[in-house]
């Protein structure tokens, strides 16, 4: 999926590791990971008011309890 500027194929380590120094560089004050963008994109469909049920369909996920969580934060 990503190519490296060598025109190879990223392993996901490398992945990991070029997301995390991006969130230093930008100065975010938590690890940033991979996974992080979509958290995000969860909390922003909960909190933008979207569908529960079309949210959790989208993640993929068979238990809206894995996407209720992005409501809790939204209220915080």
């Amino acid at each position: 999926m990503f190519v490296s500027e060598r025109k190879r194929p990223m392993t996901s380590s490398n992945v990991r590791k070029r997301v995390f120094r991006l969130g230093q560089a930008a100065g975010v004050p938590f690890p940033v990971h991979p996974h992080v963008s979509r958290h995000t994109c969860g909390f922003k469909l909960t909190n933008d008011g979207h569908d529960m049920r079309a949210v959790k369909h989208y993640f993929g996920h068979k238990n809206i309890q894995r996407i209720v969580r992005f409501t809790e934060w939204a209220a915080n």
